[in-house]
């Protein structure tokens, strides 16, 4: 028995199928938002809204900031928010950012924005519409609570007086019970 092909192939072989399939698969799987990380507006409106909130917004962030964008616009406007971007992050480092947003007019677009960024809920309708509720950054800022339905830890964490992560592990066989 040879391995050679009896006859040439006249289209493609089964190695090429199973590599052009192996293909699509990687570029269906591949992140969206590696394409919209390139995109300039979108680092700029991050970069003004991680500096408005106080925490670092990295590409993870990029569907929720056109999400929030878009529920914004129709209330503060599409130019004022771009403005905001612009004076925000062209704002000398450690400069107050309140009198600067005031002396624009665009203070109350930034709270609206910092609102959203916090709660995950639209500040443009009064918190009515639910934006993103896990991704919110109140979960963020507090670092000893999370969202419901949102684990914790290994089964019995619970039990366990509460310590900051990177300072002590959690133990998932230490118990407050004791043994007879």
């Amino acid at each position: 028995m040879s391995d050679a092909q009896s006859q040439p192939a006249t289209g493609p072989t089964r190695r090429d199928v199973l590599a052009g399939m192996a293909g699509v698969a990687a570029v269906a799987l591949a992140p969206s938002t590696a394409a919209a990380w390139a995109d300039e507006t979108a680092t700029r409106r991050l970069l003004a809204s991680a500096r408005l909130t106080g925490i670092e917004l990295g590409a993870s962030y990029l569907d929720l900031v056109q999400v929030v964008w878009a529920t914004l616009a129709p209330t503060y406007g599409a130019q004022d928010l771009d403005r905001l971007v612009r004076v925000v992050n062209d704002a000398p480092a450690g400069a107050p950012l309140t009198e600067i947003l005031l002396k624009q007019g665009l203070l109350p677009a930034a709270q609206a924005l910092a609102s959203t960024w916090y709660t995950g809920a639209s500040a443009a309708d009064g918190g009515q519409t639910v934006l993103f509720y896990n991704d919110a950054l109140m979960w963020r800022s507090c670092a000893f609570t999370k969202p419901p339905a949102t684990c914790g830890g290994p089964f019995g964490y619970w039990e366990q007086p509460y310590q900051p992560a990177l300072t002590a592990p959690i133990s998932p066989t230490a118990s407050t019970a004791t043994k007879a």
